[in-house]
């Protein structure tokens, strides 16, 4: 990162944000274990629906997005890092492709188009214009969060244009730009919040579990590899069981 000491001292030290994001790594964990028991047959649970999971799921992107929201201000409020910038959307980028094309073999009726990798590829592009005004980003959440509640957008927006043509039931995951960018700009203007108060900064370093922190941190590489794991583990088991 092209940051001065002080700053780069202050981005490590920042082990709750880490935390956070552990914990939602985890709580992802369990819920895709759940939709692949699901998904075999395993127990009768709607688990990607309308059911009571569904306030889960939005726990646990609203985790993801706050965290990227507080980082990204962060990591540029003093001088877009554009090399640091650049790698990230370099990874999300073919994270969120692998994620697609994987889909697209494995749930060819409901592959993954704007899933929450893609969605943050989006954020951290539009996101990315607010750093330098944070003091916008409330008042346009709660415009976006109003948008929402009114129905003034569909859910689907802007997909619902063009969603026929890129598949025909209803995406495996799906983070639309309504309601969620808001909870990205509420992240970054917490993250400006936060940048002036040094104790803020350094919440929990050394009494947080080191292992929770380490999923916060390797939060990209888990999302990747957990599912090919469980299938890995789970389909030879419902083979044998059937």
């Amino acid at each position: 990162m092209h940051t001065d000491s002080n700053e780069s001292e202050n981005i490590k030290r920042i082990e709750w944000l880490d935390f956070l994001k552990g914990i939602a790594v985890f709580l992802m964990v369990v819920f895709h274990f759940f939709y692949d028991l699901s998904y075999f047959g395993w127990i009768d649970a709607d688990v990607s629906g309308p059911s009571g999971w569904m306030p889960f799921r939005y726990l646990i992107v609203t985790m993801f997005v706050f965290s990227m929201g507080v980082s990204l201000y962060l990591a540029n409020y003093r001088k877009i890092d554009w090399r640091g910038y650049s790698h990230r959307m370099l990874k999300l980028l073919l994270s969120s492709g692998v994620i697609t094309i994987t889909s697209i073999l494995i749930f060819p009726d409901a592959w993954i188009y704007f899933g929450i990798l893609h969605f943050m590829v989006f954020a951290s592009v539009a996101g990315l214009i607010f750093v330098r005004y944070p003091l916008l980003c409330l008042p346009l959440a709660v415009i976006i969060f109003i948008i929402h509640a009114t129905g003034v957008l569909p859910f689907e927006w802007p997909f619902n244009y063009i969603g026929h043509l890129l598949h025909s039931g209803r995406p495996a995951d799906f983070v639309p730009i309504i309601p969620w960018f808001a909870v990205v700009l509420i992240g970054v203007f917490v993250g400006s919040l936060v940048s002036n108060h040094a104790k803020l900064l350094g919440i929990g370093v050394g009494q947080l579990p080191k292992s929770v922190i380490w999923m916060g941190r390797k939060s990209l590489l888990i999302y990747l590899l957990h599912q090919p794991i469980l299938f890995s583990i789970l389909y030879p088991i419902r083979q044998l069981t059937y």
